[in-house]
């Protein structure tokens, strides 16, 4: 899964939501962290300018689907291996997830 973050559009996603496998966040455009936490809110947070605490209730949200046990069992078990690893926060809401840049558009000016 990608939480993709454009800050030009002053937009956040969850995109390939079949990929447990693997989980970042990809910030497509420039912006000061503050600004970042707001267009990702409540996603996403900034940890540093290489990783993200990302919300697992919202992350779950995002990519769930609607009836699907299979879905939710798997799910679970991406936080799990992600605990195993030590990529969740002390309260077990949120992951840990690598950050990666991308140039974008410039910000839209408000």
């Amino acid at each position: 899964m990608i939480v993709h973050v454009e800050v030009g559009r002053r937009h956040c996603e969850v995109r390939d939501a079949d990929d447990l496998k693997r989980l970042s966040v990809e910030v497509a455009g420039e912006a000061p962290d503050e600004e970042f936490d707001r267009i990702a809110a409540p996603l996403a947070r900034l940890q540093s300018p290489t990783h993200a605490w990302v919300s697992v209730r919202e992350l779950r949200a995002a990519c769930a689907r609607e009836g699907d046990p299979d879905r939710a069992r798997d799910f679970d078990a991406m936080v799990a291996f992600a605990a195993s690893k030590g990529w969740v926060d002390d309260t077990g809401t949120e992951l840990r997830a690598h950050v990666v840049r991308t140039p974008g558009p410039e910000p839209q000016k408000s």
